[in-house]
C-alpha cells in the first residue's frame, strides 16, 4: 500500500518497533484530514500485545493490521514523513526536495522494551504522542508545510 501522487500523503514511522507511529496515525485518523492518506511503517509485528491493545481501545482508537516494512515504502511518494526513533530517519536525504522529514522524540522506559508491556509507560506514550499528532494539525504546521512545499513546486504536494 503506497499513496498516490494524486493524495496528499502522510507516513508515519519508526526504524524499529512500531507502536509510536501506530499510535500518531490512529490519532491523526480522529482529526479532519479530508484527501489525506495517512500510512504506518517500521518493523512489522504478527500481533500487537494485550497492553497496546487495552491502552489503544481506552483512547477509542485503533490499531492498524498492516504495518508496511521500512523497505517497501516509496518514501518519495508522501508529501511528509514523521520519524520516531533515536536514529536518523530510514531514508532519509540532507538535500532538498520531497519529501519532509521531521523527527519526534517520544521518550520511553528503555529498559522495558519495545514491545511494551508496562501500561503505566504505554498510557504516557499515548498521551504524549496524542497530545504532538493534536497539536500538529490543529495547530496549523502540517497545513504550512504542504503550502510551503506548493509555494516552491516541491514534490507533489
Amino acid at each position: 500500500m503506497q499513496a498516490s501522487r494524486n493524495d496528499r500523503s502522510l507516513l508515519f514511522v519508526a526504524d524499529g518497533y512500531p507502536i509510536k507511529p501506530a499510535i500518531a496515525a490512529a490519532v491523526a485518523k480522529t482529526l479532519k484530514n479530508d484527501g489525506l492518506a495517512i500510512l504506518v511503517g517500521g518493523r512489522p509485528v504478527a500481533e500487537w500485545t494485550p497492553s497496546e491493545s487495552t491502552i489503544m481501545a481506552e483512547a477509542g482508537l485503533g490499531l492498524p493490521e498492516r504495518i508496511i516494512p521500512i523497505d517497501e515504502i516509496n518514501l518519495h511518494l508522501f508529501d511528509l514523513i514523521i520519524c520516531f526513533g533515536n536514529e536518523k530517519c530510514p531514508g532519509y536525504q540532507a538535500l532538498p526536495g520531497n519529501p519532509i522529514f521531521i523527527k519526534w522524540a517520544v521518550d520511553e522506559d528503555v529498559e522495558t522494551g519495545p514491545p511494551y508491556h508496562d501500561i503505566r509507560i504505554l498510557r504516557g506514550m499515548r498521551d504524549r504522542i496524542s497530545q504532538l499528532t493534536h497539536d500538529f494539525f490543529e495547530q496549523g504546521y502540517f497545513n504550512a508545510l504542504i503550502q510551503v512545499k506548493k509555494e516552491r513546486g516541491i514534490g507533489h504536494g
